[in-house]
């Protein structure tokens, strides 16, 4: 009985394609006394970074946001934000235009960061570091 073509040429594929996958999945070679124990600690991939860029939301009113309060920054900081105030220079006229879009943009990042109402968690805060400190003005 003679052998079929059509097998012979699948098997000659499959050994080709499929025996040396295996080669592939070792990955590189560890270098000399390389052991799970001796392993370095790499602090890149297990810590979180320690400084995040804050997000900038310009408030035209420095005591309706409490700025310069130690309460309200340590919060508005853990939401991962700050309250700016604009301001223009002589040289630079201050732009409202620029000031209600970015507003309006990074309170859209703060909503999918920190939920639906972050802004009203932010003012109970506020009255609540306002009552505690005395401190009315910021």
């Amino acid at each position: 009985m003679r052998p079929n073509p059509f097998f012979s040429v699948v098997f000659l594929v499959g050994s080709v394609t499929i025996l040396p996958l295996n080669v592939y999945g070792q990955g590189k070679e560890k270098d000399f006394g390389y052991s799970s124990t001796t392993d370095y600690y790499d602090a890149r991939k297990y810590e979180k970074k320690t400084r995040t860029a804050l997000i900038g939301l310009y408030s035209k009113d420095p005591a309706e946001t409490l700025m310069g309060n130690e309460c309200v920054e340590s919060y508005t900081r853990e939401l991962g934000f700050e309250y700016v105030y604009p301001f223009s220079s002589p040289g630079i006229p201050r732009n409202d235009l620029y000031i209600f879009a970015n507003n309006r943009w990074n309170g859209l990042r703060l909503m999918f960061k920190n939920g639906l109402f972050w802004k009203r968690k932010v003012k109970k805060r506020i009255k609540a570091c306002r009552l505690s400190s005395g401190d009315y003005r910021g």
